[in-house]
């Protein structure tokens, strides 16, 4: 994911979006705006805490969207046409090649654990 951000952050028409957007006087006035809000050790507090919870449903939502794929794959294995179509799938090696890519990729360990 960090590679990704990073090919982004290098592309010279995201870096020219960018530098537009940084010199626009709606981006000005909310760096300040929110520059004075954090001054103030209260309001600071109170956005903090409101970024902790929203973080912390989103973790939750990509949990239970996790969870959601997995009951669903499960509940798809009782039907007779999807398990003939992955014995098919399983008995082709450049599926076999692209499955075992996957399990190696550590997004899809995140994955596999947000299941967990």
């Amino acid at each position: 994911m960090m590679a990704a951000a990073k090919e982004m952050m290098d592309n010279p028409t995201f870096q020219k979006q960018m530098k537009k957007l940084s010199e626009s006087k709606e981006f000005k006035e909310s760096i300040k705006k929110t520059t004075e809000t954090l001054k103030d050790p209260n309001q600071a507090a109170k956005l903090e805490a409101k970024m902790e919870h929203m973080l912390k449903r989103g973790e939750d939502d990509l949990k239970k969207g996790a969870l959601n794929s997995m009951e669903e794959a499960m509940a798809s294995m009782s039907d007779p046409n999807v398990m003939a179509e992955m014995s098919k799938m399983m008995s082709d090696p450049q599926f076999k090649a692209q499955l075992k890519a996957m399990t190696q990729d550590p997004k899809f360990k995140d994955y596999v654990g947000a299941v967990r």
